[in-house]
């Protein structure tokens, strides 16, 4: 097969929704080491800019596939490529532009080819700029929002920042390019593992009959993606990452169990706040919404550890223990 009759398949076969295209951005933004990430749609939805620091490269000189055909290529410039690849079946003209002072680079894809200049603007980082030639879905920003949540960069949408996910609360464990984030599922509701590369979520793990529900992500660059780009197959790397998530998963039990008591403790004392200002909460069974989000938190890592203690005799040895030793509200 030839190099044009293999672009052709690229871009009609593995890219399942077009529309995705800043997802890959933002991947090639995390695979640059950006800390920083800014998202900004125009109030027609038919303009998107996208802004990171970190690691400048020049874009593809020729069409967008072309480093997808070198293996030499960086992740980063390949999943810029996967984006531009994106964005082109959409019919939106790309701008690129990205290096330091007089290094600094444009190039524009649209339909009529590429056109490549130098210039010396004096400033640095990456700006990648789509014009559509339709307005975006009104649920498209929320979305991609709710996808990146493995950003391991600061991701800042209009008024609204997203830490790195390294930041949230649970358990955060990064070794060897591979980042898990794990926090209590729900045993009545969703608990979610999701597979990601390089921040951007691809797949839904199947963990449905595990006996820890735990909500979170796990992040791996060694992942790979199937044909469609949308799934990871499963191989030796997903393997590794299952189980990785799995011993995650007890870390976490065993760390809230420990911290227990001086959790019930906070909540002893809120209680008693309230029984002094509203002598009618005394008989509040379930925290109300309005309470304020630590004493939430404090009732749902509770009501977790409640049900795996019921389940204990499917933990392993250490981790029942933990949350056998772990002091309930009502054993007082």
């Amino acid at each position: 097969m030839d190099r044009a009759r293999a672009l052709e398949k690229l871009v009609k076969f593995q890219i399942a929704d077009p529309w995705q295209f800043v997802r890959w951005w933002v991947r090639a933004a995390g695979a640059s080491g950006a800390r920083r990430i800014r998202l900004a749609v125009d109030d027609s939805r038919r303009a998107v800019e996208l802004a990171f620091d970190g690691a400048a490269f020049d874009p593809p000189r020729a069409d967008p596939a072309s480093c997808l055909f070198d293996e030499s290529a960086s992740p980063a410039l390949r999943h810029l490529a996967w984006g531009l690849l994106a964005a082109t079946r959409v019919g939106a003209d790309v701008t690129v532009t990205s290096g330091d002072g007089a290094a600094r680079t444009r190039a524009t894809f649209t339909s009529k080819g590429p056109e490549i200049a130098s210039i010396d603007s004096g400033e640095s980082g990456t700006l990648i700029e789509a014009a559509l030639p339709a307005a975006l879905d009104s649920s498209w920003v929320k979305e991609t929002i709710e996808a990146c949540r493995a950003c391991p960069a600061e991701l800042r949408i209009g008024e609204r920042v997203q830490p790195p996910a390294s930041k949230a609360d649970g358990v955060f464990i990064e070794k060897g390019g591979r980042r898990i984030l794990l926090q209590p599922g729900d045993y009545q509701g969703k608990a979610e593992v999701y597979a990601s590369f390089y921040g951007v979520r691809v797949a839904r793990l199947r963990r449905d009959d595990a006996a820890i529900r735990v909500s979170g992500f796990v992040d791996d660059p060694n992942f790979v993606l199937d044909a469609s780009r949308a799934n990871v197959v499963r191989n030796a790397a997903l393997g590794s990452a299952e189980k990785a998530v799995d011993a995650a998963a007890q870390t976490l039990v065993v760390s809230l169990a420990k911290t227990q008591a001086e959790r019930l403790d906070g909540l002893r004392r809120w209680w008693a706040f309230v029984r002094t200002v509203q002598p009618a909460a005394s008989a509040m069974v379930h925290a109300p919404p309005e309470l304020p989000p630590e004493i939430l938190e404090a009732v749902r890592i509770n009501d977790w550890l409640a049900a795996l203690r019921r389940r204990a005799m499917k933990l392993p040895k250490r981790v029942a223990d933990a949350v056998k030793r772990a002091p309930m509200p009502d054993e007082e």
